[in-house]
Order: structure tokens, then sequence, then C-alpha cells
């Protein structure tokens, strides 16, 4: 039996590398295992002709996939209809190779086909010389074309549908950034991540590449895709073996599964004897430490354990008994015990822990009275932590007495038990029971939960604050079963996340297994969404923007509480509410945020020089060493040490260990940087600085410079002080990223905009000019919501300007707010508000 085993295991390792690029982006062109009419085309500037320039170049990644290589990767098509093929074709000794057709001639490239690898490609146009120059992988070829006829091409990747040139014969490949080059300038990029209903824009000029039957790899992490369907004739039980990527299902007879959820075959050990220690509800799990299926029996407390090369459990009697501990949690530890806690049976609700070392058979059993009795919660080990989250139950545990949906995170130490909670969602407004498990990431310090009776959802809780996100939805789940239970597991060296429904019936029909994959990291699917920009109008965005901004904005006063509220400035003034206020608005922005530019004001936004934004390419860790870097850089010239990186960012390694991270982040960094503009990371006598080339905008650094020219100088003009309020208006200082090392920043940039914005208050020049108060007051409200001179100014210009209802309006939502924070009536009148000094 461990033949088998380790069959399925091999055969696993192979398809794994395919994964181990970690294919996030890109097309899968649907080639010879998909019907002709099914296959992958995809076709660059929708089908419009391209103009050939000399030195053109057409490069891009192609991965070849483990499946019959035959077919076209690229065919490009010129205006007097000639062809010019990438293809995999066969030579005379039946060896599958790639070539390139030139017209009617076939030129072999190489011997070797290289699969499941990313490899560069290029097609240069060198219509001076009359040469094409092929570059694929690492290898050069130059071939003779005459191009005097030539104005221009039409471009088609995977199946084409030209009318002259119609091919189904797709190659098994996936291919990602195609670019075109006219000579070093960038005129086309298509990356193949974010992209629209059959469609992909270029990141420079907003062009199509149409595609037809398109499978985007990025979609496989918000879609998740159903990969098997059994039915049992009695209630299964089910574990998973995360390294070798197995499912294990049994009925307790003589009969185990095993299903495969890389290669979709399941394969089926019989003869088994001996049974499992419980049957009534899943008490199987696979032990990760001694690499093994356990069974357990929480009520009579014994064990099972499984031999595959026996065939064999080791208990010999068959135990039906209904359980106590239906809908319980379990997991294991990392000295190999079993954990569980929770569980409903006989009406009651159970907050008991058990610790069951499989190897002596013992039971430790322990009450955790500050977790209200429950069933259903979900259950990660972190090291030598527990964290329950969430389920049903009610303080005395008694079915009869108000059961409850808990949104709550708990912590438990393992060794001394010792209990924490953590947070609490009150009122929750969506009523859900979590799978019995999460997966944590740790590179995000939050874990993923799946639930079922929301329709099937993906969750996403942080360990540190509270919050319930939705991620991604599982289409077309079927919760109409009497019991149902779910599991969410994650497979590291795949990276996939698996979710696994059992569906259990009272009337004798035969109980379900479904299971669906997803990769991992999970996305939101509107983040892998591209619009069609050209069908938006963009020109009221200069009037939008400083409102949304101040929608979003966060006082330095609810921060420094610690208060997670909805940032939201309800004193801000609109558009219409200032029309007939007399000041100068600029027709379009100074500054340019929409290209080549770090923001950190109102929030952290990183754009590439062709305008992509690649904010989501920041991990957490690339993330706080960036703004270590550069907000350090900002304070002192020399930036900040190695040690206090490494003390900051990993406090919890050895010195060489830390090097090692920063080392390596510091080179990732570069990278994301690279696409931004001319930044360099500089180390100086041990001390890390960003510079800034000219070409690269950061309203942080900006706005630092305006205000410091504003405070030293007196005289300015107009334009200078509208740059100022412009600057500001973008919002306070990275409002929606929470961390210790940020708060003197935070306060700094706070208190410099408060004061620059109180002298402009007071200087004559702009006594009488009420809309550019109006300004300054919005501003001011963004980083002190209960800000009274603000206050005031708004006030009392709406009442000079027989707009009694507004001011009014503005000064009673400031009072609510005032005294939902700071639990008091707030102290003036509006009368005394509005009274002129």
């Amino acid at each position: 039996m461990k033949k088998i085993i380790g069959l399925f295991f091999l055969i696993s390792i192979q398809i794994l590398s395919v994964s181990a690029e970690e294919l996030t982006s890109g097309l899968f062109f649907n080639s010879h295992l998909h019907d002709g009419n099914k296959r992958t085309s995809l076709i660059l500037d929708n089908g419009n002709p391209i103009e050939i320039q000399d030195k053109q170049q057409i490069s891009f990644e192609m991965n070849i996939r483990d499946e019959l290589i035959f077919g076209f990767a690229m065919r490009i098509i010129t205006n007097n209809n000639e062809n010019i093929d990438l293809i995999f074709s066969i030579d005379t000794l039946q060896r599958k190779r790639p070539a390139i057709v030139i017209k009617d001639k076939r030129f072999f490239i190489s011997d070797t086909i290289i699969r499941n690898k990313w490899i560069p490609v290029s097609i240069t146009f060198l219509t001076k010389q009359n040469k094409i120059e092929l570059s694929y992988n690492s290898i050069k070829r130059v071939y003779d074309y005459d191009f005097n006829q030539i104005k221009n091409t039409r471009i088609y990747f995977g199946a084409c549908d030209h009318p002259d040139y119609n091919t189904p014969d797709a190659a098994p490949i996936n291919v990602k950034n195609i670019h075109i080059y006219n000579g070093k300038e960038l005129f086309r990029h298509w990356e193949l991540s974010q992209h629209g209903k059959g469609v992909c824009y270029d990141l420079v000029n907003h062009s199509p590449a149409k595609a037809i039957n398109p499978h985007w790899l990025t979609d496989d992490h918000a879609v998740w895709k159903n990969i098997y369907n059994y039915q049992f004739k009695r209630n299964p039980q089910y574990a998973f073996d995360p390294e070798k990527e197995l499912f294990y299902i049994t009925t307790g007879g003589q009969e185990m599964f095993i299903y495969n959820p890389l290669t979709n075959h399941q394969d089926t050990i019989r003869g088994i004897t001996g049974h499992p220690a419980a049957a009534s509800t899943n008490q199987m799990i696979f032990n990760t430490k001694t690499n093994r299926l356990e069974s357990y029996n929480l009520d009579d407390q014994t064990i099972s354990i499984f031999s595959f090369t026996d065939k064999a459990w080791t208990q010999t009697s068959k135990n039906e008994k209904e359980t106590g501990f239906w809908h319980h949690t379990s997991g294991i530890a990392p000295d190999s015990t079993i954990i569980t806690f929770g569980g409903y049976g006989s009406f009651l609700y159970k907050n008991t822990l058990f610790k069951i070392n499989p190897q002596t058979g013992e039971f430790t059993e322990k009450i955790i009275p500050e977790i209200y009795p429950r069933y259903s919660p979900a259950s990660a080990i972190v090291d030598n932590t527990l964290y329950i989250f969430g389920g049903k139950g009610c303080p005395s545990g008694h079915q009869e007495l108000s059961p409850r949906d808990f949104s709550d995170l708990y912590a438990i130490d393992l060794n001394s038990f010792e209990t924490k909670k953590l947070w609490e969602v009150p009122n929750f407004d969506k009523k859900f029971l979590p799978g019995s498990n999460m997966v944590y990431n740790k590179e995000e310090s939050c874990f993923y939960i799946i639930t079922g009776n929301m329709g099937g959802v993906l969750l996403k809780i942080s360990i540190n604050e509270p919050g319930i996100i939705p991620v991604s939805e599982i289409q077309h789940f079927d919760s109409g079963a009497d019991f149902s239970f779910s599991q969410l597991y994650h497979a590291p060296r795949s990276q996939h996340l698996y979710c696994l429904y059992a569906k259990n019936y009272k009337n004798g029909q035969p109980s379900q297994i479904q299971i669906y994959s997803l990769s991992y990291p999970p996305m939101v699917y509107s983040q892998i969404l591209q619009q069609d920009k050209k069908k938006q109008d963009f020109s009221f965005l200069w009037y939008l923007i400083p409102a949304l901004i101040l929608l979003v904005g966060t006082s330095n006063f609810i921060r420094k509480r610690g208060k997670n509220r909805k940032k939201d400035n309800k004193f801000s003034t609109s558009k219409s509410e200032t029309d007939s206020l007399i000041f100068t608005v600029p027709d379009k922005p100074y500054f340019n945020r929409d290209r080549a530019c770090i923001c950190l004001l109102g929030s952290f936004n990183v754009k590439s020089k062709t305008g992509e934004n690649i904010t989501s390419s920041f991990t957490p860790i690339l993330k706080s060493l960036l703004l270590l870097i550069l907000l350090n850089t900002e304070k002192d010239n020399r930036g900040i040490t190695s040690k206090k990186l490494d003390d900051l960012l990993w406090g919890d390694k050895n010195e060489k260990s830390a090097r090692n991270n920063r080392n390596v982040s510091i080179s990732r960094l570069r990278l994301l940087l690279e696409k931004v503009g001319n930044i360099q990371i500089v180390n100086d006598n041990n001390f890390w600085k960003i510079v800034l080339g000219d070409d690269v905008f950061c309203d942080y650094h900006t706005a630092l410079n305006y205000i410091d020219e504003a405070t030293k100088t007196t005289v300015h003009d107009e334009e200078f002080f509208n740059k100022v309020l412009e600057l500001l208006l973008y919002g306070p200082l990275l409002p929606n990223t929470e961390s210790d090392y940020l708060d003197s920043f935070k306060s700094h940039y706070s208190d410099i905009t408060i004061d620059l914005l109180h002298l402009l208050l007071h200087k004559e020049e702009f006594q009488n000019n009420d809309k550019f108060r109006l300004k300054i007051a919005d501003s001011i409200f963004q980083h002190d919501s209960f800000n009274e001179e603000a206050l005031r100014i708004k006030c009392s210009i709406f009442c000079r300007n027989d707009k009694m209802g507004i001011a009014k309006s503005i000064y009673d939502n400031f009072c609510k707010e005032y005294q939902t924070l700071l639990g008091e009536k707030y102290g003036l009148s509006f009368n005394d508000v509005t009274k002129e000094e």
C-alpha cells in the first residue's frame, strides 16, 4: 500500500514543479485537451494593424506546460499577407522542437523544449538590414527577410482566426508580460494580470488585447474551482496530508479512498481490518508530526491508528455511539499531540479542550472558562498557541438559554492554558458559522476561514485588529443538507487552498463530499478587474478628489486614542456649498499622482512609470521596509541604521538570520522601485536611505518641502498657496496604516500641518477670501476633527453668505461626533460658534 501512496506523491512532485514558479499572472492557453472551438486566442491591439518600425521588438515570457506539445505560440501576419510564426513542430526524428516559420520555411531553434519554467522570447525587426532577430531563452538566431513592402503587422498568440491563416492549433503554453518596443521606446505592455471580460489593456496606451476562451491565471487566486464530487453510503470521515497533498476519506468500513487533487485521481485501499475510534462525526486527522492517520473518540477517550502497511486500524471493535462533541475543532500541536476544543451534544455546548497524546493514548481534559461554551468554532495552532475564532453557543452552555453567534478571537497557551481574548466584533450583522479550522498567513499575521451557511465564503481576519473581511465566494454551493461540515486546508508546496464540504442527510440519502481549489494567496476578484478607462470621463476628478479624501481622512485626535472607527470627516465642504464663494480653483492638479509616484498622504499608494498601480506587490515586510527607510530619510538625511531595521522588522531572529532577511528584502524592494522610476536605496556607513530621482513624485517629500518653504518665507504668490493646499488636502500621513514606529511621524506631520494652516488663517491677505479659508478649515479637520477654530470659521463663513442651514448641519454633526467619542456634550452653542469676533 505504501507503493500507492509513494506513487501518488511522486506524481504530485512532478506537477508541483509547475507551481514552484508561482504562476500568479499570465494567460493560460487552452490547447489540445480542449475542443477546437474552446481553445484560446489572444489578438493584440484588437486585431488592428501595428505600424512596423526599424528595431521594433516583440517580447514576452512563455511557460510550456507538460502536455502534448504541438501548435502555435505566436503568429505575425504582415500587410502583404506573409506569415512569421513561432511554433512547436516535429522533426524527421519525431522530436518535438521549437521553430520559427518565415513564409513557408521552417527553422528549428533548439533540440530541446524547456517545460514548466518561464523563459524570455523576443522577435526584433531590423528593417534597415532586412533581418529578423530571434531570442529564445539564451539562444540567438538571425534570419534574412525582405521588409521593402512591409508597412504593418497583425499579431496573434495561440489559435488564430485570421481568414487566410485560420488555425485552432494553440500550443499548451502560458504567456505574460508582452512588450512591444520601437527602438528603446516602450510602445505597448500587456501584463496579462489584471483584465476585463475577454480583454486586457496595455499599460502604456490602454490598447486592448482581445482574448477568446481565456483562462487568466490571476483568476485562480480569486475564483474557486470545484475539483471533486463523490457520494458515500454512510457518513464519511476525512483528513488531509498537506505535504503529500492527499485527501483520505473513509466511512469506517473496509475501504479507504485517497484523492490526489493535483492529478484529479482517486485510488482505493480495500480489505481494511479494524475500525476508526469513532463513527458518528469526523474525528480523524492526519498527524503531520507522526506522518500517519489517527482517529480519536472524545466521549470514550480512545485512539485508533491506521497502518498503511498492514491496511488496518489498531482498534478492533466498532463504535457507533452518538457523540457529545459534534462540530468541535481540532489541530496538531508542535509536540504531535492532538488538540480539540468545543462541540455540541445532548443539548449542551462545550468549552472543553482536549490534549491527546497519540503515542500513549493519554487524554488531558481542560475546561476553558474564559471562552463561552460553543460549537463550530474555527482554530489554528501557531507555534504553541491555539487560536479560537467564532462559533455558536451561550454563557451557560445550555441550548435553550439564548444561544448566539460569536465573532471573537482568543489565544490559548498550550503549555499553561492561559487564555487571552484578543478582540471581538460586537453585533456583527452577518450571522455565520466558520469551518472547523483556519489557515495562518505569517507574513500578514492573519487567518483565512471558510464558511458554508453564507453561501460558501472565504473570510480573512487579523490577529491584531478586529474585523472580518470577505475575500471570495464559492459559487453554486448547495447548503440544503441536514448536517454540513466544512474544512479549509493549505498545501504549502503547490500553494493551494482546498475547501472540503461534507453533507449528511437524515432520510438515508447518500452523503456527499465536495472539494474546491483556489491558488494561494487568495485575492479579491475586484482587485484583478481592469477598467476600460477610455469609456470613463475623469474631468470631474479635480473637484471630487478633495471631497473623497476628506471622507476617508482620520483625525489625529482619534488615532492617538486607538479608536477603530470609520474614517469620515462630516465637517468638510462640498463643491456645491462653495460655488458662490470667490476663489481661483486651478483647472487641473499641479502634481501628478497618476504615474511614477509614491503616495503616503491619504493612503499608501505606489504607481509605476507606466501608470500601473503596484501597491498590492508590496508585502507587509516590503511596505514596512520602504516606509522605515523613506520616513527616516526625510527626518534625517542619513536614514536608518541596519540594526534598527533588524530590531523593528526581524526582532525575533538572530543576527545572521535578520541580516539575511534584510538583504533579501532590500533586493526585492529595489526591483519593485525600479518599476516606479529612478529611485536608489543607498547604504552609507551602515545607514540606509532613499534617493528619489527627478522623475519620481513623493507627496510626503514634496509636502514637507512646501511646508518648510511656507513657514520660513513670508512672500509667495497665489499659485504657491494653491499648491500647498493641494498637497495638504491629500490627507494625513498613512491614516490606514497602523504601527508603533509610525506614530511619531504621523504626529509630527499633523502638528506642522496644523501649525501652517493656523498661520495661513491669520495672514492678512486671506482674511476676505472665504473660499480659501474654507479649504484651510477642511484641511485642519483632516488632522484634528475637533478643532474649534476650524468649526468657527466654517460656520461663520456660511452664515455670512446666507447659508444658515449648511452652517447648522456642520455644527450639529460636530456636536454629535464630539459626544460620541468624548462622552460629553460640546460646550459652545451654535450662536457662540458663529458669533463674529
